[in-house]
């Protein structure tokens, strides 16, 4: 990066280049997490971020299409539908794109849901849905989900604290015994026993 780059104008601009040499390299699934990943990392970046949600979500059509999706996939696309601050329009298609990827991935054969799904799904949900009881008990819903399957992490804990809004008394009184003061070694082990197996390549990101 030359000292005159920004980080912003440098992850747009890598995004961009993977974008046109995916267009003439041979397809794998490796060129294509790595695109999808470009996209997600700039999208928050991009001066039309409802073109970059659609990128995702038509490059993950590809890859579920040609049969070489990864949870990478999935989890970069959910990504870039977190970065919903803008316009109502903005807003109501991350929230299509969540919910269409978090249901679409158990339908792909051999892939499982992981921390990232879940960290990025609640993002969407805390970021597109207006604060209300309904929010609350949305949230709630993804945590037993996620605890069911065992793939609760310290990075779906980070993201469940760090929303303090008022989502109703069972959604606050629940927060204060299972979330505020808690790390992820203060929670059974059988929430979080599938956790680092089912990570993409280790790493919690995706």
């Amino acid at each position: 990066m030359s000292p005159t780059t920004s980080p912003t104008a440098s992850s747009h601009s890598i995004a961009l280049q993977m974008l046109k040499i995916l267009r003439v390299a041979p397809l794998s699934s490796s060129l294509v997490d790595l695109t999808m990943d470009a996209l997600a990392v700039s999208t928050p970046h991009s001066p039309a971020p409802l073109l970059h949600l659609s990128r995702c979500r038509d490059l993950l059509a590809l890859a579920v299409r040609e049969k070489m999706a990864t949870e990478c996939a999935f989890n970069a696309t959910l990504r870039c539908a977190t970065k919903s601050h803008g316009d109502e329009r903005l807003r109501d298609a991350c929230l299509d794109v969540g919910c269409e990827v978090f249901d679409g991935i158990l339908r792909y054969e051999g892939l499982e849901r992981n921390g990232a799904t879940y960290m990025y799904f609640m993002m969407v949900i805390m970021n597109a849905v207006p604060e209300s009881r309904s929010k609350g008990n949305i949230l709630f819903g993804l945590f037993e989900k996620a605890k069911r399957e065992g793939v609760l992490d310290e990075k779906v804990l980070e993201v469940l604290q760090k929303e303090r809004g008022d989502l109703g008394v069972d959604y606050g009184n629940w927060r204060t015994h299972w979330l505020d003061g808690k790390n992820i070694q203060d929670l059974p082990w059988k929430w979080k026993k599938n956790a680092k197996k089912r990570r993409y390549h280790a790493s919690p990101i995706y």
